[in-house]
Parts: structure tokens; sequence; C-alpha cells
């Protein structure tokens, strides 16, 4: 229980950060009492647990990646409740480090004690949706830096780890080192590594198939900093690509340069869908395939919020705001030729129009850039 991550010189988020937003949402909230319940731990099998990651709303309000935790805030008074602790669980786990709990949360009041049971509040959860939909400069700070690592570990995997491998999971293997070397969380969510047939597959992660060395291999990958996710997809290959696969290739990169040039304030996330459709079907009419039936090709939507959770809360029905981060990835999938070609970077809209913060990695890495 004391594995807490501690603020060190890297830290993005300081105490300010979650007593900001606590108050923020007690204000929002009329001063009526608010109960937002952590995560708890979720066995694997045996003794065993999943790796823990937690409650996204409770982090956002407190920075504690500590389980069982319940957060109280009731007549201007905030406390922390905290499960209590058998001998065999503190010998196992550790004791709670209260200290380092306060420091953190800047919250002075933890007690053991049963917490309350029924803590859903629909109300409050929309509460935060909008709260989490604007990022802080301390939010893109942290995606930025997920960013950052993950733009550095898909063209040292393009390039190093690719031409040798014979199977996806050799791929999945390269980026675990890749973001845990340098960011504490590792993945932001489990990686996508298809291959050929498998790239057609849009939530594809057995990562177990072979890779042919005509293969177009879809990396649908992101690091986690700090809970914050990167979520980036580069499609990739052994050796240069030319004919169909690279027409397919050219036909995506074209309605992603064309999307991300329409994200800007004001913009409904109906238009952006819109639009992406239309781009589509005229670009698989230029394929030979059948442009009216975009849905059998595309057949998912060109965008989604980010940030604490890699598909974050957000209102789909108001339109595009400074502060927002969100993603671009159109994609065309065609299974009966084993082909799948999705590009995907991350945009933060600004006051006069977008900053792709993945731009710092090629959507061409290398080999498959060199044959186009």
């Amino acid at each position: 229980m004391s594995n807490v991550i501690l603020f060190g010189m890297n830290s993005f988020f300081s105490t300010d950060f979650f007593e900001s937003n606590r108050r923020k949402l007690q204000e929002l909230a009329g001063g009526k009492p608010i109960v937002i319940k952590g995560n708890d731990i979720v066995m694997r099998n045996g003794d065993s647990n999943f790796p823990f990651r937690q409650d996204s709303n409770f982090w956002y309000l407190t920075g504690l990646d500590v389980p069982g935790l319940t957060l109280v805030m009731d007549n201007g008074k905030t406390t922390v409740i905290l499960p209590e602790l058998s001998a065999s669980e503190k010998a196992f786990n550790g004791d709670y480090a209260i200290e380092s709990y306060q420091k953190i949360s800047g919250i002075d009041r933890f007690v053991e004690a049963n917490a309350p049971k029924n803590t859903r509040n629909t109300r409050v959860d929309k509460l935060l949706r909008d709260m989490r939909t604007l990022k802080q400069p301390q939010e893109i700070k942290a995606i930025t830096e997920s960013i950052r690592i993950t733009s550095e570990t898909l063209p040292h995997i393009a390039e190093h780890v690719l031409p040798a491998a014979k199977y996806e999971y050799v791929i999945e293997a390269g980026l675990t080192f890749g973001f845990r070397s340098q960011a504490a969380n590792g993945h932001a969510f489990t990686p996508i590594v298809g291959a050929g047939k498998h790239a057609t597959t849009l939530h594809y992660n057995a990562n177990n198939g072979p890779i042919a060395d005509d293969d177009l291999v879809v990396l649908d990958v992101g690091a986690e900093v700090e809970n914050y996710a990167a979520d980036i997809t580069r499609t990739v290959s052994k050796q240069p690509i030319s004919g169909r696969k690279a027409d397919v290739f050219k036909a995506v990169e074209t309605v992603q340069q064309e999307i991300i040039g329409l994200m800007k304030p004001g913009v409904s996330f109906r238009e952006l869908e819109l639009s992406t459709a239309k781009l589509i079907s005229a670009e698989l009419t230029k394929l030979g395939l059948d442009g009216n039936n975009v849905r059998k090709y595309y057949p998912h939507s060109v965008t989604h919020f980010m940030g604490l959770d890699v598909h974050d809360v957000g209102d789909y029905n108001q339109p595009l705001k400074p502060g927002m981060v969100i993603t671009c990835e159109p994609g065309i999938y065609i299974p009966e030729e084993g082909i799948g070609v999705r590009i995907e970077d991350d945009v933060l809209i600004t006051t006069d129009g977008n900053e792709v913060l993945s731009k710092v990695c090629p959507t061409r890495l290398t080999p498959l850039q060199s044959g186009q």
C-alpha cells in the first residue's frame, strides 16, 4: 500500500493541482456532499493481482495511486477513508504512508473506517467530465511527455526491431522496453500490433501472429506518464511498399492531413465525421472500391478525447474548444486483400487552430517511407 508514486524532480503535478480541482468541483456542486470511490485491486489468479490503475476521477482530485480509498467532501471538510488492513496485508503489501499521501494530495484528514457503499453520482460524473475535457497546463505537459516517449520509441522499433521480427509479440516487447525504461507507468493501454490481415481488426491485441516481409503492420500504441496517455498509430513495413499498399497508405495520409486542417475552435465533432466520410468515400472510389459503402472500409470515428484515459471523458455534442486534446485517426481496412492502414496523431486545440503534439513522430517511418 505504501508504493504510492511520490513527487520527484520530473513530476508535472503539484499539490495545488489537486486542491484546485477539489475546490472547483465543490463550487460547481453547490457545496453538496461528494463521495468518490477509488479503484480496488483486481485479482488475476491465485494470490497474484492485475497491475493497479487508479480511477481517473479519484486521481484527478487526489493524486493518490493507492487502492481501496474513498474521498469524502462535505461541509467544507475533506476526508480520505482508508480500508482497515490486517496484519497479514501489512506484512505482504506494506502499511499506509499517510504523511506521503498528505504531501501529495493536500488532504490532512485520513481515517481507517468503512466507506460509504453507494458512491455513484451521475451529476458529479458530469461535472468532472466537463472539468477534465479542457486540459490544464500541467496536464498538457504530461501528455506531451507521453507523446515524446512514444514518438522516440516508434521510429526505433520500425528501423531496428521490425526488420528481424518474425512475430508481432517481438514488436510488443520492444515497445514495452521503450516505454517502461522511460515512463513509470509503461503502456497507456494494451498495444495493438497487427500484421497483414490482423491490421484490419480495429482493436486486435493478441499480438501473436507472424509478420511476413511484405506485410503492412499497424502499431496503435501509447506510453503513459503520471497517468496521462499518448495515443499514436503508425503503419509500418519491413520493406519499401509500392502499388496497391502504397496507394492505400497515401489515401489515408491525404485524408488525415485534410481533417487535421479542419480541427479548430467552433467546429463540431459531427462536422469532422461527415468530412472524413466524404473524403474516405472519394479515396475508396480512386482505389476501385465502393465509395458508397464507407463503413465497410472505415468502421470507426476519426477522433476521440484523450487525457487521463486514452479514450477520455468529454461531451461530443459540444464544439471544439481551446484546451481540448483529441486524436485524428482515419483508416482504410480491406480484409479480403489483407491490407489495413491507420494513421493517428494527437492534437491540441488552440485559440487560433491546433497544434499537432505528435508531429515529432514521422508519418512515414523507415523503411516504409523509402519506397513511396
